[in-house]
């Protein structure tokens, strides 16, 4: 049985605990006097951990016999999207209905805000097609612009491997991340629209994506080779400078040209982490910390999107203008919790009801074919 990579599961639920009090700016009024004032940057993790194991979908999934390569990725696409859907549709109804409480400004009737939500629905809003338009969940955009990438590198990789991971990865990672510090300089703001082309966000997407494919692929030759002691406290230095470092740096400076350093950062320090070559992946976590780190692991996606509107709505909902920073702090984390939980749960109990009703649910719809 394949040992689960512990630290990597505790990673993701860091990088969404700092997303979260990174959105915590939405509670004061003068940025950077609330905390992980650069925690934006985390979202560049995830989409280097997506990328990473995007490149082993491509490189060791077995070729099905008689299935087109459009057909390999049709597949890939659905089997993606349907394994966030329930979360990430609760999450949009919960948002729409924390929005609604309170009259936003830029919002109009609520059924014109339901027919726009559509297309964030879809995860048309990475696209351009629901540029300016009334978006319930922003965080979601994270999944719009990993789609979109996906839907173009995955079949790249299946079609040409070795040429994707040695020439057109690298192509993609130099020149994206080259035009976005030309023209913009920090990795802020998804949602511009860049060059009469497509949005911020997606490019982001683009160049982290294939950044986590070319990890993948070096990592996969630097755990084959064996390491002596030296060599293993070396990495081990190293992954937390790039861990600790990275999470320093985020905690109180704000955009900048170093964002980008901070990609790289995240970059070596997961070429150590996935591929197992410091001393944090002799640790022996036992059966009890792999089920808490792999359930920390899962909890962060549901985290991640079930915070963003409570610290939009915060002040208006609790009418909480004039409350210290802390105080709004404390509750709008503890919400948070909570909304992640109930995503995470409900979540659950709704692919237990599919997969135990699935051919009752399915007949109400599809008449079963009668074989001839």
């Amino acid at each position: 049985m394949k040992k689960r990579n512990c630290m990597a599961d505790l990673l993701k639920f860091v990088f969404a605990i700092i997303i979260v009090l990174y959105h915590s700016k939405n509670l004061v009024e003068v940025e950077g006097t609330s905390i992980f004032t650069l925690g934006v940057i985390s979202v560049d993790f995830f989409f280097l951990v997506s990328g990473y194991f995007l490149a082993v979908g491509i490189d060791k999934k077995p070729y099905a016999e008689g299935v087109t390569l459009g057909q390999d990725t049709r597949n890939f696409m659905l089997h993606k999207i349907c394994g966030f859907l329930p979360n990430y549709y609760i999450a949009w109804v919960i948002a729409f209905l924390v929005r609604h409480l309170y009259r936003a400004p830029y919002s109009g009737s609520v059924a014109v805000d339901l027919l726009e939500g559509i297309r964030e629905l879809n995860f048309l809003e990475m696209t351009g097609i629901g540029e300016g338009g009334y978006i319930v969940n922003n965080v979601t955009w994270y999944l719009s612009a990993m789609l979109v990438a996906m839907l173009l590198l995955y079949p790249l990789g299946r079609k040409y491997k070795d040429t994707y991971f040695y020439i057109i990865a690298p192509i993609i990672v130099l020149l994206l991340y080259g035009f976005l510090f030309q023209n913009y300089l920090n990795l802020k703001k998804p949602y511009y629209w860049v060059a009469g082309l497509m949005m911020k966000g997606t490019i982001r997407a683009f160049a982290d994506i294939a950044f986590g494919c070319i990890i993948y692929k070096a990592a996969s030759f630097l755990k084959s080779k064996q390491y002596t002691a030296v060599t293993k406290a070396i990495f081990t230095l190293l992954e937390i400078a790039m861990w600790g470092g990275s999470m320093w740096y985020m905690y109180k400076h704000l955009a900048s040209k170093h964002d980008y350093d901070l990609v790289l950062m995240f970059a070596f320090g997961l070429l150590i982490t996935m591929g197992g070559l410091s001393w944090s992946s002799d640790i022996n976590w036992g059966k009890v910390g792999e089920k808490i780190t792999a359930w920390l692991g899962e909890f962060s996606f549901s985290l991640f999107l079930g915070h963003g509107f409570w610290s939009q709505s915060f002040d208006k909902l609790f009418n909480a203008g004039d409350w210290a920073y802390k105080k709004k702090l404390v509750i709008y984390f503890a919400i948070a919790i909570a909304t992640g939980l109930f995503i995470m749960y409900s979540s659950k109990l709704l692919r237990y009801i599919w997969d135990k009703n699935k051919e009752k649910i399915t007949s109400v719809f599809v008449r079963k074919q009668i074989e001839s």
